[in-house]
């Protein structure tokens, strides 16, 4: 038996997520299985004990769960309750916590006494440049970071516990991975209010862009609550890698990729509370797991052929701390950053842009045949620090043309593909979808990027009624207050709302009263500059009568949210306009919104 339950969307809002429950959208709790304000790392837990008390009553077949919340992921997000357990504790700023960092590692003998920090890179800022209203401001990133992570971990606790009570632990293997990349840094060098700015383009703001946008929503107090979508400095990213190099994003040096790993089985592993230090990689997990279990792999899963699995079991080390690694080569790429592992050396290409910037000069003039290569025998330097590269340019040879092999063999040709929604923003699936679509109510809770592209584009949108003094609702909504734009009816008069990703707030109140009977309200976008995040003119018309208009300072071109969805006659979510965030969905009055035609006039 396994449990399937999700939330929508890599980004999603720790507080609103929109769930599923294998493939059926549930509403979201308002409140925990204790009656505390819901939080996804807190319902998960409460779903998954409910759940393992229904499979032991009723079932005796072993269960599989896939425990997937969304901390530390960005939007950093966590009860209030929890926000000042670490306060004042990373207020002397991100060198000290990587020097305070770097020997607990020592002292746990993660890393060995002799090891030392490797060099902080000139392009992440030093914590005194910062003034002292600047440092208050990160140094709260941090402390609302810590306690993101450490309130999944005790909600994971007590998942764990729970099987301990049912009598079932020591016949469970657990698997406890801590990321599935390295510390991100994408919230810029002074962290940012709203996450989404980078993805879209827009340039990193400066500490007082960040600072004044941060006190529009509520200041410091604000900070991992639900009206933010916030996420820390590139600079506690860097320092969180400790000992490592880098961050996510940047796959070729081991801060971008290795997480810390933890299994318990007591029936196989009779070690307690050891290392291991072999070379091993996540696609070890699926050959471990079928191996325990004694589940023979499936030759086709949902009709497809299966790939064969490229991983090897981890239990040959389990009681063996000194067996040699069965996983002696891996390759890593990410949007153009590569390197490869093989027999104790590690190449690395040297990266090519900075991953808290959408360089697209750095990405136009990327070229994986021209890649500067670092070197490294873990061997002897598990921590990447001296580069050899220069020492043995054969062996620089030797591994640069293995990785072109193991590139071929696991299809990651072309190298740096990804980048192309970023270089070529015309790429992006959803702007070669239709381009005329008539929708009704029954339309909502779609994926952003399954619906009309309403971004930076020219369209017009064409909304057909039957008025009266009752008549009230979302016409249609994308998106939520941080990114997102609505066109709703409040108090009888036509509303427009749209949020450029927090940084610019546009709203119409125009005192456009809505006639009654039969009508047809219409929309028009139009591009003043044909260019991402352009800025944009929006035309009312109701009965073909032009009744007002405003300006757009500037659109998003890529994505409102990574979570929110597209909605017909109602705000799924979170809403756009907190005017009626009291009014939960404020769904369109019932069987006055016939439908909503949405023409994309270009590209062409």
């Amino acid at each position: 038996m396994s449990i399937s339950g999700d939330f929508w969307g890599g980004e999603t809002n720790q507080f609103h997520p929109l769930l599923y429950e294998n493939t059926t959208a549930i509403e979201t709790p308002k409140t925990n299985a204790d009656g505390s304000t819901f939080h996804i790392s807190h319902g998960m837990a409460d779903q998954a004990i409910k759940w393992l008390d229904n499979w032991k009553g009723l079932r005796d077949n072993p269960f599989f769960m896939y425990y997937t919340p969304g901390a530390v992921h960005a939007p950093i997000q966590v009860p209030e309750e929890w926000r000042d357990k670490y306060k004042g504790q990373f207020d002397e700023g991100w060198h000290v916590y990587r020097e305070q960092l770097l020997e607990r590692q020592k002292k746990l003998g993660l890393v060995s006494e002799d090891a030392e920090m490797v060099e902080w890179p000139e392009v992440i800022p030093e914590w005194d440049s910062f003034s002292e209203e600047g440092k208050k401001y990160l140094a709260r990133q941090m402390e609302v970071n810590a306690a993101f992570l450490e309130h999944v971990d005790y909600h994971i606790g007590r998942v764990i516990s729970h099987l301990e009570e049912m009598g079932e632990l020591d016949n469970t293997m657990i698997v406890y991975l801590t990321a599935d990349n390295g510390n991100t840094a994408e919230g810029t060098p002074t962290g940012t209010f709203s996450e989404l700015l980078f993805q879209n383009g827009f340039p990193p703001l400066t500490m007082d862009q960040q600072l004044e946008k941060l006190e529009k929503f509520g200041g410091l107090d604000a900070w991992g609550g639900p009206h933010l979508a916030n996420h820390y400095s590139v600079a506690w990213a860097y320092a969180s890698s400790t000992p490592y190099q880098w961050t996510k994003q940047i796959a070729s040096h081991f801060g971008g990729t290795m997480s810390a790993t933890a299994i318990r089985y007591p029936k196989a592993i009779n070690a307690r509370g050891e290392w291991r230090r072999q070379f091993q990689n996540i696609t070890d997990l699926v050959p471990t797991i079928l191996e325990v279990t004694g589940v023979p792999a499936p030759d086709y899963v949902n009709g497809q052929k299966r790939e064969p699995y490229p991983g090897k079991s981890l239990t040959y080390a389990w009681n063996d701390p000194d067996a040699k690694t069965n996983h002696p080569t891996q390759y890593f790429e990410m949007s153009g950053f590569m390197g490869l592992y093989h027999e104790g050396w590690t190449l690395c290409g040297k990266p090519y842009r900075i991953p808290w910037s959408v360089d697209s000069e750095a990405m136009a003039n990327f070229d994986p045949l021209n890649t500067e290569w670092e070197l490294y025998n873990i061997e002897e330097d598990p921590i990447q620090q001296v580069n050899l590269a220069d020492q043995y340019p054969e062996k620089v040879k030797e591994l640069e043309q293995l990785f072109w092999q193991e590139a071929e063999k696991y299809n990651v040709y072309p190298v740096g593909g990804s980048m192309g929604r970023m270089l070529q923003p015309e790429s992006n699936p959803q702007k070669a979808a239709k381009r005329h679509w008539e929708l009704t109510p029954n339309v909502y809770r779609v994926p952003e990027f399954a619906g009309p592209e309403i971004k930076s584009t020219n369209y017009e949108i064409n909304a057909y009624i039957t008025a009266d003094k009752n008549t009230e609702g979302v016409i249609y909504a994308v998106g939520e207050h941080i990114g997102g734009q609505a066109l709703f009816i409040k108090d009888g008069k036509l509303r427009y709302s749209y949020s450029t990703l927090g940084l610019y707030w546009h709203d119409f109140d125009g005192d456009v009263k809505i006639p009654y009977g039969d009508i047809k309200i219409t929309l028009k976008h139009t591009m003043k500059e044909p260019k991402l995040n352009g800025p944009s003119t929006v035309e009312f018309f109701i009965n073909d009568e032009k009744v007002g208009e405003m300006d757009i300072k500037a659109t998003v071109y890529f994505a409102y949210t990574g979570h929110e969805t597209f909605d017909i006659g109602r705000d799924e979510g979170m809403p756009v306009n907190e005017e009626y965030a009291e009014r939960d969905k404020f769904i369109f009055t019932p069987g006055q919104l016939h439908k909503v035609v949405f023409d994309i006039k270009n590209p062409e």
